[in-house]
């Protein structure tokens, strides 16, 4: 007999034997202290997270969380997996269909969740529940060439200097696009003791930033004005980055796929385009 009930209460260590039995066929792997950082950025809570059991077993799960999106507030999907055993059983829908009612409690608007491009049948699923795409995103992996590493070279009249502080609405004016959730300030402060950030400064303005999670290589964030691009800026700025990664990999993770010219710069810097996802959406 399966039941669906709230995540809160259950211990971690249940969270991650789930989790890992759920992704073992996932072209990545994620390490405990990893998966643990990763709920934290997004800021997973339980007590809006729901799972199916039998018995004391933990078989299917949604991992929750929620936050102001897009100027709502919104929550957001970030795991949803199922073992193996007890996948294609509808256990997942079950799931979901149970976690609305206690969305809209909490006065929730609008539920938001990432899926694999090419992954046919989630994506199908979730367009019977009346979830819409958004956008697309587009994902990439560098990793340090030890017998190449590129110099940090500014145009005379730039420096590059780590940021203590900042004003968030200086940044947003940079960017091209609204970060994804877990790359937007929420996610992003939730981290930011783990986190590097440097700026680009010409003339003792900020021009540039971008930051760092160093024991993932994480890129979170990366801008530039547009009066100061085409100047080998943004190319300094993530090689300052890439010096600050602990293990030689670099991970760019949902830039929006329609601007080509940001995936150009990516590639130039020898980045890979590992695969894209779609950002859905529900509204309540």
């Amino acid at each position: 007999m399966i039941s669906i009930k709230s995540l809160q209460g259950i211990s971690m260590d249940a969270l991650y034997d789930a989790f890992n039995d759920a992704f073992q066929e996932y072209p990545r792997n994620w390490t405990r202290s990893e998966w643990e950082d990763m709920l934290m950025r997004r800021g997973f809570d339980p007590a809006i997270s729901f799972g199916a059991f039998k018995s004391d077993n933990l078989v299917s799960f949604i991992f929750n969380s929620s936050g102001i999106y897009r100027g709502i507030l919104s929550a957001y999907d970030t795991g949803t997996g199922t073992r193996k055993a007890y996948r294609k059983q509808g256990i997942s829908t079950k799931i979901f269909n149970h976690s609305i009612p206690f969305f809209k409690e909490q006065g929730i608007k609008s539920y938001v969740l990432e899926v694999i491009s090419t992954n046919s049948s989630a994506i199908s699923l979730y367009q019977g529940l009346g979830f819409t795409t958004d956008r697309e995103l587009h994902y990439f992996l560098g990793v340090q060439n030890e017998n190449h590493k590129p110099e940090i070279n500014l145009p005379e009249g730039y420096k590059i200097i780590e940021l203590k502080s900042f004003n968030k609405m200086e940044l947003e004016s940079m960017w091209d696009f609204e970060p994804s959730w877990q790359n937007n300030w929420e996610s992003v402060l939730r981290a930011e003791e783990k986190l590097y950030r440097c700026g680009a400064y010409h003339k003792d303005k900020l021009v540039a930033y971008g930051m760092i999670e160093g024991h993932t290589g994480d890129i979170p964030q990366l801008a530039v004005h547009k009066n100061h691009r085409r100047k080998g800026i943004g190319s300094a700025i993530m090689q300052q980055l890439k010096s600050c990664s602990s293990n030689g990999i670099y991970k760019v993770t949902n830039t929006e796929a329609k601007l080509d010219y940001i995936t150009a710069f990516l590639e130039k810097l020898d980045f890979v385009q590992m695969g894209s996802q779609f950002e859905m959406r529900l509204d309540f």
